[in-house]
């Protein structure tokens, strides 16, 4: 088995222990919840809109606060 492979795998299984712990402590200040959404999937939102999904390969911005966001295509829109 290749020793770098299993090193860059401990740096993230340590990067990403360290992101739960800080989302963690938002919820334990009240700033944010953990929901489980309809797909058995774990989510983050914070209290002002945004939301965040939590999976094996990652995290994945669901949305924005109610603040404007662009698109990827460069267009303004509402994020509520």
């Amino acid at each position: 088995m290749n020793t770098f492979s299993l090193s860059v795998m401990d740096d993230l299984s340590a990067a990403r222990r360290k992101v739960e712990i800080y989302c963690q402590s938002l919820v334990e200040a009240g700033s944010a919840h953990w929901l489980l959404n309809n797909r058995g999937k774990t989510e983050l939102h914070l209290e002002g809109g945004e939301a965040y999904l939590f999976s094996e390969h990652g995290l994945t911005w669901l949305r924005g606060s109610n603040e404007v966001v662009r698109h990827h295509h460069g267009q303004a829109r509402s994020a509520s």
